[in-house]
């Protein structure tokens, strides 16, 4: 922290950025216009890479749109659902007669 956070100019500085996180900015910027959400919000299933024509494909389930997204549409854990999707894959190669 600053080490003027106890005077009254950090108080606002500092009840700023509380009230921005809350509504979901991450930089706090004088003008609101310029702060920005965080990347994560207001994502939707359409927006992920594993959803086509109302269909989670990690899932296999119908989801439309603009469901709220599941954790493989952040970057960390999309490995993971393409290994979900390629095991899914194997399983019904495996299923058909030869």
């Amino acid at each position: 922290m600053s080490s003027d956070e106890g005077t009254d100019e950090g108080r606002e500085w500092l009840r700023r950025l509380k009230g921005a996180y809350e509504a979901g900015y991450y930089r706090t910027e004088a003008a609101e216009d310029e702060q920005e959400p965080f990347p994560w919000q207001n994502r939707t299933c359409g927006d992920c890479p594993f959803w086509a024509r109302d269909i989670c494909l990690v899932h296999g389930t119908p989801r439309p749109a603009n469901a709220h997204t599941c954790r493989y549409d952040d970057r960390p854990h999309r490995e993971e659902g393409r290994a979900l999707l390629r095991r899914r894959r194997w399983e019904v190669l495996r299923r058909l007669p030869d």
